[in-house]
């Protein structure tokens, strides 16, 4: 009997087991269906917002982005960001919804999220070869009818996507990004910007290529004190990610008035203009310090059109004379005593640098609109075979006329760009930058 028993008892007992998990399972469900019904709930969460989503993003690594994405339902996501120019054009790649530990949203397709994480450092714009420390695979944490929080599988980043409206789904897609920067741009180029604070001017100071918006105020020792702030763009101007202060009153947002191509401040009500100061005529700064030399460095500054095969001309005269030439410069305040007041040189080099000095009296035709003319006067004792080096240039600059204006070629940092137009031949033109000093630039 003790034998039956003994065989009876555990039959029973895993019976007894066995109906429990059953039941478990017809109440709460079978736990893969479970799953994919929770990621499914997820997924219809990123498709309700039927204008698509936007968000803040500031990876641990440094730096603060908007993204901008639509989920759609084929497991494509449309994605525009303000991480560089090329990512406000709209681009698509794929998504999926896994359950890794916890319902997470993957985006397993390169898109505009992965450059953050790039090792390498050009690309991301991180260090060590982390990236940003970014995330492009996060689990969620909750979901709500107006935002979502995702948290970073692996750098814990917080990513909240909240809906976006019509206004702002037409704009990110529609290229509004490129479209502020190109207009600001323009309407802004070189200007002096600044707003008035009580009678007293705040100096403004806006980078696209940085995205800060800074101000410059002047304390009681006549000390620059400098507010600045990160921006990521909106359809309506420029979010600030810290706020600023105007009149001790803080302030997160920096409209655009596209009509008007003004930025300005709404402040208590009141708009507060960013007021912009076009700069004067660059022929008239010429005898400024920081005006002295245009220099012309070939291989990083390289020219266009006919100017460039004039160039080129005397690069190649140079070679084959067996020097290497370095560039050419004019010094607008020579301070000499022959008549001239402009001296237009070119550099060489070997084994030892040449240095020729062309002296020309430069006179204004129009000095309203800044034109001029170079008369030759002399040189510092050139010989026919060292005269080779400009022979080209210095044929044109003599008989052609120039409009000196600004340049908007890229510069250093820190530097004005200017160059001159012929006025004969108007698609005939260079650039250079302006320096204070001289050196074998």
């Amino acid at each position: 009997m003790k034998k039956i028993l003994s065989y009876i008892i555990p039959i029973i007992l895993l019976g007894l087991v066995s109906c429990q998990k059953h039941d478990i399972d017809l109440i709460f469900g079978e736990p893969n269906q479970r799953i994919e019904d929770t990621l499914n709930i997820r997924n219809k969460a990123l498709l309700a917002s039927p204008y698509g989503w936007k968000t803040i993003f500031s990876p641990k690594g440094g730096g603060t982005y908007l993204f901008y994405m639509q989920f759609q339902a084929d497991n494509r996501v449309l994605m525009v960001s303000d991480l560089n120019s090329n990512t406000t054009v709209p681009d698509t790649s794929s998504y999926v919804l896994r359950a890794t530990g916890q319902p997470s949203l993957i985006f397993d397709t390169y898109n505009y999220l992965h450059i953050l994480s790039h090792p390498y450092n050009p690309i991301s714009g991180g260090t060590g070869g982390q990236g940003r420390q970014s995330d492009y695979e996060f689990y969620f944490k909750s979901v709500s009818a107006d935002s979502i929080v995702l948290i970073g599988v692996k750098n814990q980043n917080v990513m909240i996507l909240k809906k976006a409206t019509e206004e702002e789904a037409d704009f990110y897609k529609n290229g509004g990004i490129s479209k502020t920067i190109s207009e600001a741009t323009s309407a802004l180029n070189r200007a002096r910007l600044y707003v008035d604070e009580n009678g007293s001017q705040v100096s403004v100071d806006l980078s696209f290529a940085l995205k800060t918006f800074s101000l410059t105020r002047t304390d009681a020792n006549n000390n620059e004190v400098i507010s600045s702030s990160a921006f990521t763009f909106a359809a309506d101007g420029l979010d600030l990610v810290s706020p600023l202060l105007y009149n001790n009153t803080p302030f997160s947002k920096v409209y655009w008035d596209s009509t008007n191509k003004q930025f300005y401040l709404m402040i208590n009500g009141a708009k507060v203009p960013v007021i912009a100061v076009a700069p004067p005529p660059l022929h008239t700064l010429l005898d400024q310090p920081e005006y002295k030399y245009l220099a012309v460095d070939p291989p990083t500054m390289p020219q266009y059109g006919k100017f460039n095969d004039l160039l080129q001309a005397d690069i190649q005269a140079t070679t084959d004379a067996g020097r290497t030439y370095n560039h050419f410069y004019f010094n607008f305040q020579p301070g000499l005593s022959n008549g001239a007041n402009v001296v237009f040189g070119v550099t060489t080099a070997s084994s030892s640098y040449w240095i020729e000095y062309n002296y020309y009296k430069m006179e204004y035709v129009d000095e309203d609109v800044g034109i001029v003319r170079f008369t030759f006067i002399g040189n510092n004792g050139s010989i026919p075979a060292t005269l080779r080096y400009s022979k080209t240039l210095r044929a044109y600059f003599e008989s052609h006329t120039f409009k000196i204006d600004y340049s908007d070629e890229p510069s250093p940092t820190g530097k004005i760009m200017g160059g001159m137009t012929c006025v004969e031949e108007p698609d005939v033109s260079f650039y250079g930058r302006f320096e204070a000093v001289w050196s074998n630039w």
